[in-house]
């Protein structure tokens, strides 16, 4: 009996006690090498994957009774870098493992390639300027919803129970552009104009609103691969490491200059065209104007740039898109404001409503429909909003202006379906912001409900 148990106790101590020793010589030697095994096929994995999702997409209207009301448009810059980007690190792969690339010039490669994922943003506004333009418009329509004092008191609403008669409608103009004109040289080599450099280079509020988990899974990608080259045998290599800052710092001090420079040169033009419209040389200062658009193709997205060009092409007799949109804004300064109203409708037939033309005339419109609001004639407010929102039903700041007219005409029946629509058209966008917005048009369906005696839906809608 006692023969058996010691046969028994061995061969269950025999394997138990192999597993141990083994498992206790993994921890001590091959975890360094598993984790950085597991970090380079994880950053390899990332890198795959972030070429499936979108870099950088705006919603563009489709039709507003489906579910999804807006079509993502991915920036023309991704796909092409996309694939450059692909392409460079599957030679590396291939290379280094067939030897003919050594580990130090893989580290070498990787800063680089990591380094210019950092300008993704500014290859971005260069070579996709409409779609960082149409970005910046939704996210300025977003923050003058959601500023302090509140352009269609979405933010003043919150302090206010009887909020949707005591609060008056007010609208801003307020200019669009992804980055701010550079006026002259001296004036963007001023202190407080350094911080401005990094929306020059593409970080701009409107890029982090829109920019999408493809680019920062590429980016973490790299990361993780570097990791696992620095750290082969489980410490640091700080020959790899030092090689891999020498190929990012490399590729930053190239890129800096090479980005920021356009916005000098066409500073420098920019300057020229002021100085030529002083002097009445209209035709000089709109090729001024032009070389400027071209060398730094963001600023054909701003709404100054825009007046800009408009004043000059309406004294040069030119009728032009700009011009027509430049005579209109004279319209309503004067006070002729069908005259206006008309012109601007008239001009959304013709180009497309996402067209920085197009984008003016809708902000120009929406204006009217609050002027209208706040002058007591709601039916008028809902035709020309309801018109507006035919031409891009993405655009909040309409939808909710819509809304507020509904609910003081008494035609609560559609604010439903409007607090539907806006919530599908923030559901791209990546911001706190929109909470503010959400909430409030969440109240409007509420007080919608509760006065059509739905109280279902009222106490569905009233709990968080």
């Amino acid at each position: 009996m006692e023969i058996s148990l010691r046969f028994l106790t061995r061969l269950i101590n025999g394997p138990v006690g192999f597993l141990e020793r083994r498992i206790s010589e993994i921890r001590i030697f091959h975890l360094p090498r598993i984790l950085s095994l597991i970090a380079g096929l994880s950053g390899a994995v990332l890198i795959l994957v972030s070429f499936y999702f979108s870099w950088f997409s705006v919603p563009l209207p489709t039709d507003p009774s489906l579910p999804t009301p807006y079509l993502l448009k991915e920036a023309p810059t991704t796909l092409p870098f996309k694939f450059c980007f692909l392409l460079t690190l599957m030679n590396l792969i291939v290379l280094s493992f067939m030897g003919i690339v050594s580990r130090q010039k893989v580290c070498i490669i990787l800063g680089c390639l990591l380094g210019i994922l950092l300008f993704f943003p500014a290859l971005n506004i260069y070579f996709s300027p409409r779609e960082s333009g149409i970005a910046a418009w939704y996210s300025l329509e977003q923050d003058m919803m959601t500023w302090l004092g509140g352009d269609v008191y979405t933010s003043q609403e919150k302090g206010f129970f009887n909020f949707k008669q005591d609060v008056i409608v007010t609208d801003h103009a307020r200019d669009i552009s992804i980055v701010p004109i550079p006026k002259s040289i001296p004036s963007l080599l001023q202190f407080s104009s350094f911080a401005i450099f990094f929306e020059y280079l593409g970080y701009t509020e409107s890029f982090t609103r829109y920019s999408s988990r493809g680019w920062h899974m590429a980016i973490w990608g790299i990361v993780l691969l570097l990791t696992a080259l620095i750290r082969p045998q489980g410490g640091v290599d700080y020959h790899l490491l030092r090689l891999a800052l020498a190929g990012f710092t490399f590729c930053i001090a190239l890129c800096i200059p090479l980005f920021l420079a356009p916005v000098f040169v066409s500073a420098q033009y920019i300057s020229k065209a002021h100085q030529r419209i002083l002097n009445s040389k209209y035709q000089n200062s709109l090729d001024a104007l032009q070389i400027a658009e071209k060398i730094f193709p963001p600023l054909s997205q701003s709404s100054t740039f825009l007046m800009q060009k408009g004043l000059i092409q309406n004294r040069l007799g030119l009728a032009t898109y700009e011009a027509r949109f430049f005579q209109a804004t004279q319209m309503e300064k004067i006070q002729r404001i069908y005259q206006s109203q008309k012109e601007y409708l008239d001009l959304l037939e013709q180009v497309p409503s996402h067209s920085v033309v197009g984008r003016e005339c809708i902000r120009s419109l929406t204006r009217h429909g609050i002027y209208l609001i706040n002058s007591a004639k709601y039916d008028a407010a809902i035709e020309l909003l309801s018109q507006v929102m035919k031409y891009n039903h993405l655009n909040v700041k309409a939808n909710y202006a819509l809304q507020i007219a509904y609910i003081k005409s008494s035609r609560v029946h559609k604010i439903p379906e409007l607090d539907r629509l806006l919530e599908s058209s923030l559901k791209p966008v990546h911001s706190m912001k929109k909470r503010t917005i959400l909430a409030i048009s969440r109240h409007n369906h509420m007080l919608a409900s509760y006065l059509m005696g739905d109280l279902k839906e009222t106490l569905k809608l009233k709990r968080p």
